[in-house]
């Protein structure tokens, strides 16, 4: 989140008031994946959520932002 200069406050708004942008769908490595958008201090912002598992079989969340 640094990197894109979101803040996790900025995550959060999109991820509770956002609308889905890409419905839910199985990915290449057979997780679940949606991205949700919305617009933040004035820019759109999309949240990308994996539902994945780790290595000992755990399911995961795995949250990416991006501009």
């Amino acid at each position: 989140m640094r990197q894109r200069k979101v803040s996790r406050a900025q995550v959060l708004k999109c991820l509770i008031h956002g609308f889905v942008s890409e419905n839910p769908h199985m990915d290449i490595k057979g997780s679940w994946k949606l991205n949700i958008t919305t617009v933040t201090a004035g820019q759109p912002l999309t949240v990308t959520a994996v539902l994945g598992k780790d290595s000992s079989g755990d399911n995961v969340i795995i949250i990416t932002v991006f501009r």
